[in-house]
C-alpha cells in the first residue's frame, strides 16, 4: 500500500466515522446528556470558567448552536475525535510503513471510551487531541528540535489549559520522560524547552490568574466531589475504582500474549525506526497512569475511567512498535473484520441503551425535557409576568437542567456543587462530616442572593406528592412559594 493509497483509506474512513457518528445520535437521542446540558448553560453566561472547569469549550458550544442548532454537540465531539485520531495517524507515519500506519491509527476509533463519549461533549473530550497533538509535538521536537516545533508545543499546552486544567499533568509527563531518558536530557542545554514554557505561559495566563484569584477552587472541587477518608483500604481502592486499572492490565496482556502469535509473510517495517520510538511511546504511556494514580493514591480520590482517555489514544501504535507484525492478506482482512465489528456493535450498544432497556426503567435519553421545559415555562408565566430568571435544582440535577435548556427563556441554572458522589457516602465511616463538606453554585452568576432577587422555580425529584419543598430549599430560600402542581414525570422517580 503506497502513502497515497493509505491517507486516502485514512481520510475516507474517518470523514465516514465523523459524519455517521454526528448524524446518528441527533436523530435517536431524544435529550441531551447531563454534561451537554451543563455546557450549555456555562457557555450562555460567557464566563472565562467554573470553579469545576474552563469554561472555554462551552463558549465554543453555545456560538455553534445558535449557527446550526441542536446538532452542535455531536459535530465538537466528531471533530476532537478526528483531530485525535490525525495526531496518532501522523506520529505512526514516522516510524511505520504506510499500511501499518493506518492500522495504528485506526485503533484509536475502537476505543469504547471514544465510542460512548459520541453522545457527550465535555472537558474530557475536548482533552483528547490535546494530548494526542501534545504527544506528536514533542516527538518532533525531541527527534527535530526545531525552533518551529517548540513553539508548536508550547500553542498546544497553552490551549489544552483552557480544555481542562489536567493539561498540567499531562505536561507533567512530557517533562518527566525528557528529564528521565538520558537521550533528551540534552535539550535542556538549548532554547527550545525555555520557548515552549513562555509560549504556553503567555497564553495560559488569564487562567493561570484565575485559577490564582479563586485560591485554587478547581482542585478542591475532586477533593469534595471524591475524595474519600484517607486510610490504606480507601487510597487502595482508588486505584481499583471503575476501571483505572484497566489500561496497565491492557499493556500487560499485549506483552504476555503477543509473542503467541505467529503471522507469516514478509517482515513490515525498519527495526531501526521503531526502536527510536517504541521506548517513547512506551515511556509516555506507563508515565501518564503514574502522574495520573499517584496523586490519587496519596489522596483517597478515586478517579473516573475516562480521566485516563489519553492511555488508549496511542495504543494501536505501540503495540506495532514493540511487536513484530508481519505483512500477510489474512491479517489485513483481519484487521478490517475487526473494525466493521466493532462499528456495528458500537451502534448496536448505543441503540439498545437508548430503546432495549426502557422494560426496566426510563433512561436519561428517553427523558422529555422539552416538554418538560414547556409546563415549567407556562406555570411561571401564569404567575409572574417577567421572564424565569433561574431553575433552582433541588435534587436531580439533570431534572433542573433540562429545563434550563429547553426553556424558552434560556434561564441560567443554579444548584449546589461539589455534592460527594454515591461512592463516598458507601465508605465512608463518619457521615456527619461528609455532610459538612463544602458546597458551593456553579458560578458567581448564580448565588443565592442571586435567586432571591430575582426569584427563580424550584424543580426536584422526591415521590412524596410535593407536599412540601426539599429541607435544604426551604432552609436557603424561606420565602419561596409552593406551587401545588407535579412537573415531574412518575416513570423517572
Amino acid at each position: 500500500m503506497s502513502s497515497k493509497h493509505a491517507a486516502f483509506v485514512f481520510w475516507i474512513t474517518a470523514v465516514l466515522y465523523g459524519v455517521f457518528w454526528t448524524v446518528y445520535p441527533y436523530l435517536i437521542v431524544p435529550n441531551y446528556q447531563y454534561d451537554v446540558i451543563e455546557m450549555f448553560f456555562i457557555g450562555k453566561e460567557g464566563v472565562l470558567a467554573t470553579f469545576k472547569h474552563p469554561a472555554i469549550n462551552s463558549i465554543v458550544l453555545e456560538l455553534l448552536y445558535h449557527r446550526i442548532g441542536l446538532i452542535a454537540p455531536y459535530l465538537l465531539n466528531q471533530i476532537c475525535f478526528f483531530t485525535a485520531a490525525l495526531g496518532v495517524w501522523q506520529l505512526s507515519k514516522e516510524f511505520l510503513p504506510p499500511k501499518e500506519a493506518l492500522f495504528g491509527a485506526l485503533t484509536f476509533y475502537g476505543y469504547w471510551g471514544y465510542f460512548y463519549h459520541s453522545l457527550y461533549y465535555n472537558h474530557n473530550v475536548v482533552l483528547i487531541p490535546v494530548w494526542s497533538l501534545a504527544v506528536l509535538w514533542a516527538f518532533y521536537c525531541i527527534k527535530y528540535s526545531r525552533t518551529r516545533d517548540w513553539i508548536g508545543l508550547g500553542i498546544i499546552i497553552g490551549l489544552g489549559m483552557y480544555a481542562k486544567m489536567t493539561t498540567v499533568f499531562l505536561v507533567a509527563v512530557i517533562l518527566a520522560y525528557m528529564l528521565l531518558n538520558p537521550s533528551t536530557r540534552k535539550h535542556f542545554l538549548q532554547r527550545g524547552p525555555y520557548l515552549t514554557a513562555v509560549v504556553s505561559l503567555v497564553l495560559a495566563a488569564p487562567m493561570i490568574w484565575w485559577v490564582w484569584a479563586t485560591h485554587f477552587s478547581a482542585l478542591d472541587f475532586p477533593v469534595q466531589h471524591y475524595g474519600l477518608e484517607k486510610n490504606w483500604s480507601n487510597r487502595f481502592y482508588s486505584l481499583t475504582h471503575d476501571g483505572v486499572l484497566a489500561p496497565v492490565l491492557l499493556i500487560s496482556a499485549f506483552v504476555l500474549l503477543c509473542p503467541l502469535f505467529r503471522f507469516t509473510g514478509k517482515h513490515s517495517f525498519p527495526l531501526v525506526a521503531v526502536k527510536q520510538v517504541r521506548n517513547y511511546l512506551l515511556g509516555i504511556t506507563v508515565l501518564t497512569w503514574l502522574v495520573f494514580a499517584v496523586p490519587c493514591f496519596i489522596g483517597a480520590v478515586p478517579k473516573r475511567v475516562n480521566d485516563y482517555y489519553p492511555l488508549a489514544v496511542f495504543a494501536g501504535p505501540l503495540f506495532l512498535a514493540w511487536f513484530p507484525v508481519y505483512q500477510s492478506k489474512k491479517r489485513d482482512a483481519l484487521v478490517w473484520c475487526l473494525f466493521a465489528l466493532t462499528m456495528t456493535g458500537y451502534i448496536a450498544g448505543h441503540t439498545y441503551r437508548i430503546y432495549g432497556d426502557a422494560e426496566r426503567r426510563v433512561q436519561r435519553f428517553q427523558f422529555p425535557g422539552q416538554e418538560l421545559a414547556e409546563k415549567a415555562t407556562v406555570l411561571w408565566h401564569t404567575r409572574y409576568p417577567q421572564s424565569l430568571p433561574y431553575i433552582v435544582s433541588g435534587g436531580d440535577f439533570f431534572l433542573a437542567g433540562c429545563v434550563a435548556f429547553y426553556s424558552s427563556d434560556r434561564p441560567s441554572f443554579h444548584g449546589d456543587y461539589g455534592l460527594p458522589t454515591r461512592i463516598v457516602w458507601e465508605r465512608a465511616t463518619d457521615i456527619e462530616k461528609i455532610r459538612q463538606r463544602p458546597r458551593q453554585p456553579l458560578s458567581t452568576w448564580s448565588t443565592d442572593s442571586n435567586v432571591l432577587h430575582s426569584g427563580g422555580l424550584v424543580l426536584w425529584d422526591e415521590d412524596d406528592e410535593y407536599a412540601a419543598l426539599p429541607k435544604h430549599i426551604a432552609e436557603k430560600f424561606p420565602s419561596a412559594e409552593l406551587v401545588p402542581q407535579s412537573l415531574v414525570l412518575k416513570p423517572l422517580l
